[in-house]
């Protein structure tokens, strides 16, 4: 994926150097999604299952806790399922 990257856009699931090599070089030299062209590309290993994103706001040295949300991602690392959670909930604690 690029960088500058965000949610599952323009993330490739690689099962070899080939299909990195050439998703790379989909990726490079292209507007990314916030309009800049992409100069560099990250891998990450694919890890299964759920995923949760936490957004903060800092104000004055204090962190708050905004919103959390719960992805289930398919094979493809596109989401099926996104639900907002309570970042409160006891349960988000395991």
């Amino acid at each position: 994926k690029t960088p500058q990257g965000f949610s599952t856009s323009g993330v490739y699931i690689c099962q070899n150097i080939i299909d990195a090599e050439t998703a790379t070089r989909t990726i490079l030299n292209r507007a990314g999604p916030d309009g800049r062209n992409v100069e560099s590309a990250l891998l990450e290993e694919f890890i299964e299952g759920t995923e949760f994103a936490v957004n903060l706001m800092a104000c004055k040295g204090k962190l708050v806790v905004t919103d959390v949300w719960k992805y289930v991602k398919t094979e493809s690392a596109r989401y099926s399922q996104a639900d907002i959670c309570d970042p409160l909930d006891p349960s988000l604690k395991h």
